[in-house]
């Protein structure tokens, strides 16, 4: 009898820039990793994630260079949609399929937000996202944690980073406002959606308290791997039976490896 898994899922980390998405991305990946039934996770990023994504992400946020030129907003928009569409067939999708668990730093939001609200290239993204082909990249994904946070906050957080190649979305507090206005209401689409679930997390606080919220984020996300679909390319089997429960598992903080609890403490 062939061993019996379960489809894995994909886990979206959202927020904008200083919400300490990527931190929390990584604490999420490695508290998956600790709770039974223990999957597989694939801790990836978005705009990048595979080799030719990365060497889009250097075309996408380029700054004026030399020569002069700049990215068109349009180009730069087709240029993620490109990346997004290597990251699903080369990464998401067959690890998914293999039951493994995804969690990755940003998604189909950002680009609604970045592109979409800052950009204004919404009906543009309407469009291509009916195309044959193409509808794949609108598809949500299963879960959804958005790190909301105050404009005001994440601006002062976002400017002390330096060297990082998205600055041109952040670069005055009055952006920063349209930003979270925009994250506000696009996250809200997948309020009482059946077919993916949200985890609206207060990222104000110092990423020591947020990790309190994300440890009963990957519990309700073990507890909801039980109702994926059955992966079996044999007979069917029953699946063996659930190691965890509602009333089974402690809220207490999941010890964290030295390399994580260094990042959350160089916040």
């Amino acid at each position: 009898m062939e061993e019996v898994k379960r489809q894995g899922q994909f886990v979206v980390v959202e927020g904008m820039d200083g919400s300490g998405k990527s931190e929390c991305t990584a604490v999420l990946a490695e508290l998956l990793r600790q709770i039974p039934p223990n999957p597989e996770v694939v801790q990836t990023y978005e705009v990048g994630g595979t080799p030719i994504g990365k060497k889009l992400r250097e075309l996408c946020f380029r700054s004026r260079q030399d020569d002069g030129e700049t990215v068109d907003p349009v180009a730069r928009m087709l240029m993620i949609y490109a990346s997004r569409l290597q990251h699903l067939r080369n990464v998401v999708l067959p690890a998914t399929a293999a039951g493994k668990t995804v969690v990755s730093d940003r998604y189909v939001p950002s680009t609604r937000v970045y592109q979409g609200a800052i950009d204004k290239l919404n009906p543009l993204l309407d469009q291509l996202d009916k195309v044959d082909g193409m509808t794949i990249l609108a598809q949500p994904a299963d879960v959804y944690v958005y790190l909301a946070v105050d404009p005001e906050v994440a601006y002062k957080r976002g400017v002390a980073r330096t060297n990082v190649d998205n600055d041109t979305y952040k670069n005055n507090l009055a952006k920063a406002y349209l930003i979270r206005d925009a994250y506000d209401a696009h996250m809200a689409r997948y309020m009482n959606r059946p077919d993916c679930q949200i985890y609206h997390l207060d990222a104000n606080q110092p990423l020591e308290e947020v990790h309190k919220s994300l440890v009963y984020v990957a519990h309700q996300i073990a507890l909801r791997s039980q109702t994926m679909p059955l992966l079996t390319t044999g007979s069917p089997a029953s699946p063996e039976p659930s190691v965890l429960s509602e009333k089974g598992w402690s809220t207490a903080q999941l010890p964290l490896s030295a390399a994580i609890e260094a990042r959350m403490k160089g916040r």
